[in-house]
């Protein structure tokens, strides 16, 4: 259930991003809470957070 709940916060503030962009820095550290509950690996967890911060630079 904590996984289901994780992921609907995830795709609720990626989606309400739209009118509100500080909404995607939460979106994005539910990602990667998500991410550590599924895999419960550090490098899955560092791979994203680097994945998400190439983004932003782009």
């Amino acid at each position: 259930m904590r996984d289901l709940i994780t992921c609907l916060r995830v795709v609720g503030h990626s989606i309400s991003i739209g009118h509100m962009p500080e909404h995607a820095i939460v979106a994005s550290d539910y990602a990667v809470k998500l991410i550590n509950i599924i895999y419960n690996d550090q490098e899955n967890i560092i791979n994203e957070r680097q994945w998400q911060i190439k983004a932003l630079n782009k």
